[in-house]
């Protein structure tokens, strides 16, 4: 079937399709163009259809497209990245390859691709098979030289080299090496390939991951609040290894207990508050009409000061030092008792009676 004039525009090129169905159910089709709306020269085209044959209106993909030449369209769905190859970008010599990922509803920021894919002369026809094997075309010096007019295109075939991911685990707030933490790693999207590693005494385990992907690594250990971090392999360290860190934070309850200074009985009904900077308070908690305790979640708190209040009372405060925090265990439970006077003393003073 030939696809309508709005797409081979007569008097035009329209050539080297690709297509991709799309996540409603349409297609996709990529193409190149030299049609009248483009930036320069070939352009890369897009265009919606549906399995009836019904077109929309070609857009032209102007976030990736130059006064010069973008040719060789080739869209990877998992990573939802359009690779192409350019003239009218920085090269290294000739058409070279790039790639921009759909994010955000919007091509990003087109990427070169390194050496050794690309090359000092045209490298075009750029195909990735599953996450690490690709084919493209070259002319590079390497390729066979059949004549002054065929010359010379040949197919390569080449695999990325591997990726290495260390995750490393920390305490916080003190940065301090955590040891025994499981790392669970998995794709952005619904992947139910999760990968686990224990990192038993050290504080790091490693993983191998794959090129163009997004990534959550989850951090979890008993008696700490997990951490989570998302990264990217779209763009690469020129190592090839990514590092993660991760910050737990230890799960430490503050019990606060308030009493009567001078009976030493039980004192209900008093406001709690935590500061962790003067006159910012940080946390905020009443014991009960019935009950004289009151907790709250410090993990994670360098030092803090706490003030009881009551009306009718003069208040009591008490200081928690970053070494007293550091020294209980996770799960633990760090104990304060605070003692508040009346504030006034003519309720507990002797009463003179006067009589006949």
């Amino acid at each position: 079937m030939k696809l309508p004039e709005t797409i081979n525009v007569p008097g035009y090129t329209a050539t080297q399709p690709n297509v991709r169905m799309a996540a409603d159910g349409y297609y996709e089709l990529y193409y190149v163009s030299d049609c009248p709306g483009g930036a320069g020269g070939l352009d890369i085209w897009q265009v919606r259809f549906s399995e009836t044959g019904s077109f929309a209106k070609p857009e032209n993909l102007k976030a990736l497209n130059t006064a010069g030449n973008e040719v060789t369209p080739f869209y990877h769905e998992a990573d939802k990245t359009l690779f192409f190859s350019t003239k009218g970008r920085p090269t290294i010599g000739g058409y070279d390859i790039y790639k921009s990922v759909w994010e955000d509803n919007k091509w990003q920021e087109p990427e070169h691709l390194d050496v050794p894919l690309n090359s000092s002369f045209d490298d075009l026809y750029f195909v990735l098979q599953g996450d690490d094997t690709v084919y493209f075309t070259s002319n590079r010096e390497s390729s066979t030289f059949l004549a002054a007019d065929a010359c010379c295109y040949d197919i390569f075939k080449g695999n990325y080299l591997p990726i290495d991911l260390k995750t490393i685990s920390f305490a916080h707030p003190y940065d301090e090496a955590l040891a025994g933490v499981v790392f669970t790693l998995s794709e952005v999207a619904d992947d139910p390939n999760l990968r686990t590693r224990f990192s038993g005494e050290k504080n790091e385990a490693d993983f191998s991951i794959s090129r163009q992907k997004k990534y959550m690594v989850i951090g979890q250990k008993e008696f700490y609040t997990p951490d989570t971090v998302y990264f990217s392999t779209h763009t690469l360290p020129k190592d090839r290894h990514f590092v993660e860190k991760l910050y737990l934070t230890p799960e430490i309850a503050l019990a606060v207990k308030t009493f009567h200074e001078w009976t030493k009985e039980p004192l209900n009904g008093v406001q709690v508050r935590l500061y962790e900077t003067p006159g910012l308070v940080a946390d905020e908690k009443f014991t009960g009409a019935e009950d004289n305790e009151t907790r709250m979640q410090v993990g994670g708190r360098r030092m803090f000061t706490i003030i009881a209040e009551k009306e009718g009372f003069i208040s009591d405060t008490a200081i928690v030092t970053a070494e007293e925090l550091r020294a209980i265990a996770a799960g633990d439970t760090l104990t304060r008792n605070l003692f508040l006077s009346p504030a006034s003393m003519s309720a507990y003073l002797p009463i003179t009676l006067y009589f006949d």
